[in-house]
């Protein structure tokens, strides 16, 4: 089962970037469809849900950049990110990225929640997370409040989104139940007795 307790207190930089100077999808992105499935952990797709929920999530950073000089992950703004994460949306409207100039080799997953479910995270805790997938075509939306500071909101995102999971972890599966139900007379279960023709 995946573990995010961890996660819940950590203020992870490595989805925190700034930078789309990125062009094309790398070899092994985890967005490409023909990527190993397992070369990512399941608990490394439910650490970076919150990139691909609607609001001001991080930014889902490429794995091969640098920690303290990371970029956005080329496959993430054509699929999922660039269609659903306020940060990724502004930085496309001031012109610092532009998805013509983008290029992937091979097709990618169509939804956070697709990959993710690919990739070993079970479906309710794909559910719990909030990203757009096969069941669900639009993610939940994370709003912080008015008064948060816009560098604290996308840390603030990712700890909702956790909070979810973790909730829908906690949860005991229960006791399965035994329903009496009375039992129905004949007559009733039968239903009344069928008239005769009159001619």
């Amino acid at each position: 089962m995946v573990d995010v307790s961890p996660l819940l207190s950590e203020r992870r930089p490595s989805c925190a970037t700034d930078g789309y100077e990125g062009t094309g999808a790398c070899g092994v992105c985890p967005w490409r469809r023909d990527t190993a499935v397992g070369r990512f952990p399941p608990e490394r797709y439910v650490a970076l849900a919150s990139t691909s929920v609607a609001g001001a999530g991080p930014v889902f950073a490429c794995h091969t950049s640098a920690e303290e000089a990371s970029h956005a992950c080329v496959g993430w703004l054509l699929a999922d990110g660039g269609r659903f994460n306020f940060q990724a949306q502004l930085a496309k409207a001031m012109g610092r990225w532009d998805p013509a100039a983008l290029r992937t080799r091979g097709a990618l997953y169509d939804t956070y929640g697709e990959m993710a479910l690919a990739n070993g995270v079970p479906p309710e805790v794909v559910d719990a997370l909030g990203v757009a997938s096969p069941s669900r075509p639009y993610p939940i939306q994370v709003i912080p409040p008015a008064e948060m500071p816009m560098s604290d909101a996308a840390h603030y995102t990712d700890q909702m989104v956790l909070a979810r999971v973790a909730g829908v972890l906690a949860q005991q599966p229960e006791a399965p139940t035994t329903r009496t139900v009375p039992m129905l007379s004949a007559a009733r279960r039968t239903g009344p007795a069928p008239r005769r023709r009159q001619r």
